[in-house]
């Protein structure tokens, strides 16, 4: 077993904006870190001001004053983490989200959670908000939580985790990530799966439409049979290997791992999984392009990660 950025890193960072949803986020964290024995790393960004609207001095007087009342409200927002829990604060200066990764990535935080306000959803769409930022580049997966769905996570019993896996490469290290949370929790319930979106119908319309184009012979609806079975009996050995390398690890550790290949249309199904498991977090690895629309981690849009209503874990690939 390859260790993790979660098992080497002692941190569980928090992206601190001031808002009113920082304490419940600062609450929401400190309880992953008390069940997983981490610390509690809070963060807040300060922007200093542009180059050339003030003196240098004075923009540097205001950037300091700022650092210092910003300081001085996160050791107040530490009172709002469990009794216990090891907290540390710290302020960077520059752009927040820049910011915030690089502190994240040099204080090793395996995690750095940051929240999400349903009513700014039109800004984290839009792509400038800190958290699509983070979740879009951050190097430490990210945990994002719309404080509209509530910042909760259960004080006691086994936390459950579901991870969405494409089979891609890219998507290994979330595997590892959900696996090494669900471990280092001791009774915790992974599910892990994978999604199929192609269909024998789709795959038929494709082989006709190759067989036309090739103007050969080809009886369409027995090879898509037979090509999407064995596609499958791919996927499910895939899957399975995937899984043999992590289930041990969390079993060990007192928690259960399953997993199961699914196919149909992506949001659908994993709405259906979300639903019948009920899960505490979601976990997505990171590695498709973000700068489209609709804007993509992986597989998923982020309007589709976030409509049900859970923390979702967003992890970079290796």
């Amino acid at each position: 077993m390859s260790t993790t950025p979660w098992d080497a890193f002692r941190n569980i960072g928090v992206a601190v904006s001031f808002d009113e949803h920082a304490a419940p986020l600062v609450a929401l964290a400190g309880r992953l870190a008390a069940r997983t024995g981490k610390r509690l790393l809070l963060l807040h960004a300060v922007e200093p001001w542009q180059e050339g609207l003030l003196a240098r001095n004075v923009a540097e007087a205001i950037v300091q004053r700022a650092s210092g009342l910003a300081k001085g409200r996160l050791v107040e927002l530490a009172s709002f983490a469990p009794e216990g829990v090891d907290v540390e604060t710290a302020v960077v200066v520059g752009k927040p989200a820049e910011a915030l990764a690089a502190a994240a990535l040099e204080k090793e935080c395996c995690l750095l959670c940051v929240g999400a306000n349903r009513s700014g959803t039109a800004a984290l769409l839009s792509g400038i908000s800190t958290a699509m930022a983070l979740m879009a580049a951050c190097p430490v997966a990210t945990l994002v939580v719309d404080a509209a769905n509530g910042m909760r996570l259960p004080e006691g019993g086994a936390l459950r985790i579901l991870v969405a896996d494409d089979l891609s490469d890219r998507s290994e290290s979330a595997v590892e990530l959900g696996a090494a949370l669900a471990a280092s929790l001791g009774e915790a319930a992974l599910h892990h799966v994978h999604v199929s979106p192609l269909g024998e119908d789709e795959l038929r319309d494709a082989l006709a439409s190759a067989a036309a184009a090739s103007r050969a012979p080809l009886d369409s609806a027995t090879s898509a049979h037979e090509v999407l079975a064995a596609l499958r009996a791919t996927q499910v050995a895939r899957l399975e290997e995937r899984a043999s390398l992590q289930r041990e690890y969390v079993e060990e550790a007192g928690g259960t791992y399953t997993w199961e290949v699914l196919s149909g249309a992506v949001r659908a199904e994993l709405g259906t999984v979300v639903k019948g498991f009920g899960p505490d977090l979601l976990v997505f690895g990171r590695h498709a392009p973000v700068h489209r629309k609709p804007f993509h981690f992986g597989r998923m849009p982020l309007r589709a990660m976030l409509a049900h209503g859970k923390p979702v874990v967003v992890v970079p690939g290796a």
